[in-house]
């Protein structure tokens, strides 16, 4: 196994961050609400529960599953 070290921007510009491209769209496709990313701490949770997840959305900080 070979490993590389590879210099980067920190943080990784890769992949690059969507928000502002999402929310700048958001108007033109009928999005009723703006782009948030998922809590990177309720998915470990879930993960270590060993809990099956479920797609929810979030729509006017209403949960709908």
């Amino acid at each position: 196994m070979q490993v590389y070290y590879v210099l980067t921007e920190n943080p990784d510009p890769y992949p690059p961050d969507i928000t502002n491209y999402l929310n700048s769209i958001a108007s033109a496709v009928g999005a009723e609400s703006t782009w948030r990313e998922s809590s990177e701490l309720i998915y470990e949770n879930f993960a270590v529960a060993g809990e099956r997840l479920t797609l929810i959305v979030l729509v006017d900080d209403n949960l709908v599953v």
